[in-house]
């Protein structure tokens, strides 16, 4: 059952969306809404939460959730955090029976509740929205490694992050060869000025291969993307996370 949680096989796809319409602009092509689910667990409970999030996985799926994923950290980051994804058809949704009661009965899906809430220490909950206006391609059919990076920017100067990202990010990735990149940007639930940005790797060893922009550009045109993005990017997080198919569904 370990396999369940440590994952053989999240840059999330990652990684993060859309503006809140509430507080922000929403972008010209914003596109579909997501939860993202960010847990910490308690390390003694390693193997039963995988279980409980298996249980979890089965109601939902039976309840009508169109897909799942699960990424879990991997090696760089926090070791006993895991990262849940899934579709959003919009708010109205949540004023509804959430999958898990609609596929295992409220009685059930309160059981369940219950007992992950003391297996974890932590956990927050965001809506996002991709941006497809920021990325090209489509995620891996079997995605494995990937780097999670969440960018925050400066209050006010979100066009401009978002110009550096259609200017120089996106030909930097291609003429590297990336076969895609991913962008959403966080809506509620967190800071609307962040953005999660997902790349993917066959595995660790082409982490040593170096940032994409770094080899599509040689270190001086690295350079002028850093100075091009200080005093604009005040956040900078790497996160190495691996797709969890146990725990995953589409």
């Amino acid at each position: 059952m370990r396999g369940r949680l440590a994952a053989s096989t999240l840059a999330l796809v990652v990684v993060l969306l859309a503006p809140s319409p509430v507080h922000t602009q929403a972008p010209a092509l914003a596109g579909d809404l997501m939860l993202l689910s960010v847990i910490d667990f308690k390390p003694d409970q390693f193997t039963e939460f995988g279980e409980l999030q298996a249980q979890t996985m089965a109601a939902q799926q039976k309840g009508g959730q169109a897909w799942r994923e699960t990424w879990n950290v991997a090696t760089f980051g926090h070791p006993y955090r895991v990262y849940v994804l899934r579709p959003l058809t919009g708010f109205a949704e949540l004023d509804g029976q959430s999958f898990t009661v609609k596929g295992a009965g409220a009685e059930q899906a309160r059981m369940i509740n219950e007992k992950a809430r003391g297996m974890i220490t932590g956990q927050q909950i965001f809506a996002l929205r991709t941006r497809p206006d920021l990325g090209y391609g489509s995620r891996p059919s079997t995605p494995s490694v990937s780097v999670m990076t969440t960018i925050g920017v400066a209050p006010g100067r979100n066009a401009e992050f978002e110009a550096v990202v259609r200017d120089m990010v996106i030909p930097a990735y291609k003429k590297a060869g990336e076969t895609s990149l991913a962008i959403a940007q966080v809506g509620l639930g967190g800071d609307s000025n962040q953005y999660v940005v997902f790349t993917h790797y066959s595995n660790f060893a082409a982490l040593a291969n170096g940032h994409p922009i770094l080899r599509a550009l040689g270190p001086d045109g690295y350079a002028a993307y850093r100075q091009r993005i200080a005093g604009i990017v005040t956040l900078e997080s790497h996160t190495v996370v691996r797709y969890n198919p146990a725990l995953s569904f589409r």
